[in-house]
């Protein structure tokens, strides 16, 4: 389908537990960070000479620490403690094909050791060895006593789902729910596919009955409730799951991403923008929160900066996911209302590149060569707009299809107008948003996007 139109998005990744680790390890490193703590607070008040030693003498203990770790292991290839100690030091270092060796001698020399075969799973799952992460996670679940298989059965399944086995990752989940009827982890586990694959209304039968009180239930639930909710239109809903989610969690990236590109949708920039401006804060990193962000100031036509934020978050957000179509699309939207029309036309190439069916792109260039009086270059592209865009614009509903239109802005307005004429107001909306896309500077189309609310 080709891009005419579009909202915030959001990117949505499950929340997902760490990987967990023996228990002695984890004591260790609960104390190691107590002292690193400690250390730091004091070190403070001390001249920074002092406090370099003091750092450099913890790295030196942590360094021989590690050293004899390795001595212990070599010296005691049958010791299965030795060689996961060892594997776990290695881990912890991000050294993860150096820890295969060890932790398949600890698997070797305790067969029957679920952490042991947790543990290599944990190490080939991310070094990519997909078929032994599988058998190993298998292993590990096949010698779970019984208070650690609900922990063992949703990392197997979350692995299967995140390597593209979703039939196989669904299974897991459906026998982790039915073993553990009162976890809410196998539920947002099932939720989470229903989602990724646009079964929205099965999410929230899965998720309404474990959300009925938003200060008990799982603050990942509430999340996940919220975004079925709004795939389902419930945007009034959505807004209150997620609420209620980031009240519970206050530093929620993703729960503060989707409220406000909901509100955003509204044309609630206000409320929207700064929860869009706290998820980069919590997720600088995030492609797609800045995207959302981006276009946020985009649309915001009340500030009068609203296109210098615009551009230098959408620099931003390509920065980050320079294959990211929508954005070189506005990206080149915000050039040519600042008057950058070389930069614009840059970044409708660009976006063509990557999509080249990205017909709005195409219209955009035509318009701005022809602002720039490259008159011939225009017309061939007009030309070509014209070719691709005679064929029918249609949504399909239960095998019968629309009446079908032009691709321009003239054309969505004019439908925009007619579906006002009907009563329906979102999809007049949707129209009037497309043909500004066309023609940022269609007057009509903007007055009527504000009459509808969209702006």
């Amino acid at each position: 389908m080709k891009p005419t139109s579009e909202k915030y998005t959001e990117e949505h990744r499950s929340p997902r537990p760490p990987q967990r680790l023996p228990l002695g390890l984890l004591i260790v490193a609960a104390l190691l960070i107590i002292i690193s703590l400690y250390a730091e607070r004091v070190s403070r008040n001390w001249v920074p000479d002092a406090d370099k030693k003091v750092k450099a003498a913890a790295s030196q203990v942590s360094e021989q620490t590690f050293k004899d770790l390795g001595i212990a292991a070599t010296a005691s290839i049958n010791d299965a403690h030795a060689q996961t100690e060892y594997a776990q030091a290695l881990i912890s270092r991000n050294n993860f094909f150096a820890a295969m060796l060890p932790a398949e001698r600890a698997v070797a020399v305790a067969p029957s050791s679920s952490d042991a075969h947790l543990m290599l799973a944990l190490i080939y799952s991310t070094v990519g060895y997909r078929e032994r992460a599988i058998s190993a996670y298998r292993e590990a679940l096949k010698n779970a006593m019984p208070e650690s298989r609900l922990m063992v059965m949703q990392k197997l399944g979350e692995y299967l789902q995140s390597t593209g086995d979703t039939s196989g990752a669904q299974t897991i989940f459906m026998a982790a729910r039915n073993a553990y009827p009162g976890s809410p982890g196998p539920i947002m586990s099932l939720a989470s596919i229903y989602l990724d694959s646009g079964k929205a209304s099965d999410a929230l039968a899965l998720l309404d009955p474990i959300c009925t009180d938003p200060k008990t239930a799982a603050v990942g639930a509430l999340y996940l409730n919220g975004k079925a909710c709004q795939s389902l239109g419930k945007t009034t809903r959505a807004a209150e799951l997620l609420r209620a989610a980031i009240s519970r969690q206050s530093d929620f990236s993703d729960a503060y991403h989707t409220l406000g590109s909901i509100l955003c949708n509204q044309a609630r920039q206000q409320e929207g923008i700064p929860l869009l401006e706290n998820a980069v804060k919590l997720n600088p990193n995030s492609g797609a929160i800045m995207y959302s962000l981006a276009s946020a100031y985009f649309n915001d036509v009340t500030r009068q900066d609203h296109l210098s934020l615009a551009r230098t978050t959408f620099e931003a957000t390509l920065d980050r996911d320079p294959q990211n179509e929508w954005a070189h699309y506005y990206y080149g939207l915000t050039l040519e209302q600042q008057s950058n029309f070389a930069a614009a036309i840059r970044e409708y190439e660009r976006t063509l590149e990557i999509n080249p069916d990205f017909d709005s792109a195409l219209y955009r260039k035509a318009a701005v060569l022809t602002q720039l009086g490259k008159r011939d270059e225009a017309k061939a592209c007009y030309a070509l707009f014209d070719k691709r865009s005679k064929h029918e614009i249609t949504s399909v509903h239960d095998k019968r299809r629309n009446n079908s239109i032009v691709d321009t802005a003239e054309e969505h307005y004019r439908r925009g107008m007619a579906l006002m004429q009907k009563g329906d107001r979102d999809a007049a909306r949707d129209d009037f948003k497309i043909a500004l896309q066309r023609e940022p500077g269609n007057a009509a189309a903007r007055r009527a996007l504000q009459g509808v609310g969209g702006l």
